[in-house]
C-alpha cells in the first residue's frame, strides 16, 4: 500500500479534485490502475484531513470522488471482472450517467452519509488533539510552579471575591478580601496561590511572614 501511495499520490490527489463524471472517466481510463481499494483508502484519509481543517468544499468533492471509485469496484466485483479493465470502466460510467433517479438517490445518500462520518471523525480527532495539548500545557504550568500546583486550576478554584481581586491587580482589594473572608479559608487559598506561583512573596521576607501580611492586608504584588 505504501508503495502504491508513493508512486501515485499526485495522481490520486489530482483525481480527487475533478468535478464531473466525464473528467473522472477520462482520468481513470488514462490511469486505470487507480481503480483500486488503495485509491479509495487514500481519498478517505485525504477527505478526513480536509474535514479536520474545516475545508468543507474540498472534503465534499474528495468524498464524492471516493464513492465513485467504490461504486466502480463494486460493479466490477458483481460482474466478476477486473476493475482496471477499460471496458468495465466505460460500462460503469455509462451506467452511472444513465442511472435512474433511485440509483442516483442511493449515490447521493451514500455520499452524504460518508461526509457525516468524516465530520464526526474529524471532530473526534480535533478534540483529542486539543486534550493532548491542554495536558501538555498543564504539565508545563505545574513544572514551573514553586509548589507543584497548576496556577490555572488554582485561579479557577478561588472564591469569587478573591478572584476578582486578582483580576483587578489592586493590592488594596486583596487586603479587603483578607479582612472580610474567614481567616482559614483565605489562608488555604492564599497558600495555594503561593504554591502555584500566582502570588510571589517579597524576596526580603520569609514565606510565613508574607502570608501573615497578606492575610492582614497583602503587601506583595499579584502576578499578571
Amino acid at each position: 500500500m505504501t508503495s502504491f501511495f508513493d508512486k501515485n499520490e499526485g495522481l490520486i490527489q489530482e483525481y480527487g479534485k475533478l468535478k464531473t463524471l466525464e473528467e473522472s472517466e477520462a482520468f481513470i481510463l488514462e490511469h486505470p490502475h487507480l481503480a483500486s481499494e488503495y485509491t479509495a483508502n487514500y481519498l478517505t484519509i485525504d477527505a478526513l484531513n480536509m474535514a479536520i481543517d474545516h475545508k468543507e468544499e474540498e472534503m465534499s468533492n474528495i468524498a464524492r470522488q471516493c464513492i465513485v471509485i467504490q461504486y466502480l469496484l463494486e460493479l466490477a466485483k458483481n460482474m466478476n471482472a477486473i476493475p482496471t479493465n477499460a471496458s468495465i470502466i466505460k460500462a460503469f460510467f455509462k451506467k452511472f450517467r444513465a442511472a435512474d433517479p433511485q440509483y442516483l438517490k442511493l449515490y447521493t445518500d451514500e455520499v452524504a452519509a460518508f461526509e457525516d462520518r468524516l465530520r464526526r471523525r474529524a471532530k473526534e480527532k480535533r478534540d483529542a488533539a486539543l486534550a493532548e495539548y491542554e495536558a501538555e500545557e498543564k504539565e508545563k504550568r505545574i513544572a514551573a510552579a514553586p509548589g507543584g500546583l497548576d496556577p490555572q486550576e488554582v485561579y479557577e478554584s478561588l472564591p469569587e471575591e478573591m478572584r476578582a481581586a486578582f483580576d483587578s491587580q489592586d493590592v488594596s482589594k486583596l487586603q479587603e478580601v483578607a479582612l472580610s473572608m474567614d481567616r482559614e479559608v483565605f489562608s488555604y487559598h492564599f497558600q495555594r496561590c503561593i504554591d502555584s506561583g500566582l502570588w510571589v512573596p517579597n524576596a526580603s521576607s520569609d514565606e510565613a511572614e508574607q502570608q501573615e501580611h497578606a492575610e492582614e492586608g497583602a503587601t506583595a504584588e499579584p502576578q499578571s
